[in-house]
């Protein structure tokens, strides 16, 4: 520098003057757009998973009206309460039932995704139903049938179907005489629905949607294994973010998980409760992060 004339050190003093504060004003313009980025990431993934958790709604709102509908019909309130009157009795009637459960089952376009269509008596023994396997089975322990039996129409929870082996979720409304229960209606409607919703839901290059149940169970996810298999509850770094998905409250964060689809930093997005307080109000979209 001793070396250096004075029009040398003038100019390396100015350069430096003007790239210093250059330079920090370019890291503080990376961070503020990294920043930027990020809400911008946030907000579209809530936004996509609230989109995902409406559709859901809408499909259990509808199901929901469909078994309200069937339990109405004249031939299963008929059946239902002779059945109510004299077990074991009125075959003819229940014949009917059968035939047309079968019937709306086996109509493209209508019985699409259904595994079962089911008559319960009070005692939740299964009298009459669209297939025959079904017959006799008793749910009585099913929350679905106590929720009908009380008066409600509902959407239970999901689990595998006694008969089938496979997931299902149920729906259920009471059957009236007048202003008495006489028996339930349910509706066992094939899980598989949520799955191929989430599959026409990708998040960017890498990210992905998945789906649980109330307590953190997953229901649906890109990657079999993990289905009924992993409880998101019970993953590391994630116990916050799942009580606030049990409650249906807001929240995103960082989780490490050995378990799920890629790299095991993932970054979640906030998960949405249903409207209408249906077992799948904890969707969750979960983008990779790419490396």
């Amino acid at each position: 520098m001793k070396n250096l004339n004075l029009g040398a050190k003038l100019i390396l003093v100015g350069t430096a003057v003007m790239v210093i504060p250059l330079f920090f004003v370019a890291l503080a313009a990376i961070s503020w757009s990294a920043r930027g980025l990020r809400a911008v990431e946030n907000e579209q993934l809530a936004e996509r998973s609230k989109d995902i958790a409406q559709m859901i709604d809408k499909v259990f709102e509808q199901e929901k009206k469909i078994t309200l509908n069937l339990s109405i019909d004249p031939d299963i309130v008929a059946a239902a309460s002779a059945l109510a009157e004299k077990p074991g009795a009125a075959t003819d009637r229940v014949g009917v039932v059968d035939a047309r459960l079968q019937e709306f089952v086996h109509t493209k376009g209508l019985g699409d995704g259904y595994q079962a269509l089911l008559v319960i008596g009070l005692d939740g023994v299964s009298v009459a139903a669209s297939d025959m396997n079904y017959v006799g089975v008793n749910v009585a322990d099913s929350q679905y049938f106590k929720d009908a039996i009380a008066g409600g129409v509902n959407a239970g929870a999901a689990a595998l179907n006694q008969v089938t082996k496979k997931p299902f979720t149920p729906f259920a409304a009471p059957i009236r005489s007048g202003d008495k229960v006489i028996g339930a209606f349910a509706a066992l409607l094939d899980i598989g629905f949520l799955n191929d919703l989430i599959a026409s839901n990708k998040i960017g290059r890498s990210g992905y949607a998945f789906i649980t149940d109330r307590t953190g169970l997953v229901l649906a996810h890109p990657q079999a294994s993990n289905v009924f298999l992993m409880n998101i509850a019970e993953q590391a770094g994630m116990s916050e973010i799942a009580k606030a998905m049990m409650a249906g409250r807001a929240a995103s964060g960082i989780m490490s998980c050995k378990v799920c689809r890629g790299p095991p930093d993932l970054r979640l997005s906030r998960p949405r409760g249903g409207a209408s307080g249906l077992p799948f109000r904890t969707l969750n979209t979960w983008p990779r992060r790419t490396r």
